[in-house]
């Protein structure tokens, strides 16, 4: 059976965004577009999986097989797979009727932001929207895209009739390569895992 994951997501410009990127992600699972739920990545996780709980009916409707809640780190001073860990446990306590759904959580180091600048060839296909990428190209350099200020990047290197960052999200999502992204980004690469993207189905390091 094929799996069809439903994807829970913490901002708008994932709920945005992430349309125009799925087309591209090489995975032979169906992907649905996100469902954007209010889930406040500083909040106490039980508060979280209540709010990813009252989205999920939504998703059962969709006949989805797995559920992917997708999550900033922010500045949390746990790390990202504790944390998803204990989302993961909180949200499947809460799974109405207990249907046989899989559950995984992604947490985005440490915004969604350092997802967008990992494929900095993208951002120079729009020379009227991004400048001075090759200062993104040198920060996100050896796998450090997940290790920097990625929205004040993004502020500095695009011009200033353009910065909005749904309308950053859209134009990036619609012209990223995922395995370009992957090769900077420890996270993105789990997200890839997750959905069983090809070359990451069974792990998250660079294949490179």
């Amino acid at each position: 059976m094929t799996r069809r994951i439903g994807i829970l997501v913490d901002g708008r410009s994932e709920f945005f965004g992430l349309p125009h990127l799925v087309p591209r992600l090489r995975t032979r699972a169906a992907v649905l577009n996100p469902l954007y739920c209010d889930m406040q990545p500083l909040a106490p996780i039980p508060q979280i999986a209540n709010a990813a709980a009252k989205r999920i009916p939504i998703l059962l409707t969709r006949g989805i097989t797995h559920i992917l809640l997708l999550i900033d780190l922010e500045q949390r001073a746990e790390c990202a797979p504790e944390i998803a860990s204990r989302l993961k446990s909180e949200v499947i306590k809460r799974i109405p009727s207990k249907p046989a759904l899989g559950v995984d959580v992604v947490v985005k180091v440490r915004t969604f932001e350092n997802w967008l600048i990992a494929d900095p060839e993208c951002l120079k296909s729009s020379p009227a929207m991004f400048h001075d990428t090759h200062r993104i190209s040198t920060s996100v350099a050896n796998d450090r895209a997940d290790q920097v200020d990625a929205q004040a990047l993004l502020k500095d290197c695009t011009t200033k009739r353009h910065f909005n960052k749904v309308a950053i999200a859209q134009a990036i999502c619609a012209r990223q390569d995922p395995d370009r992204a992957a090769l900077t980004s420890r996270s993105y690469r789990r997200f890839l895992r997750v959905i069983r993207a090809s070359p990451y189905l069974h792990q998250s390091r660079s294949p490179v």
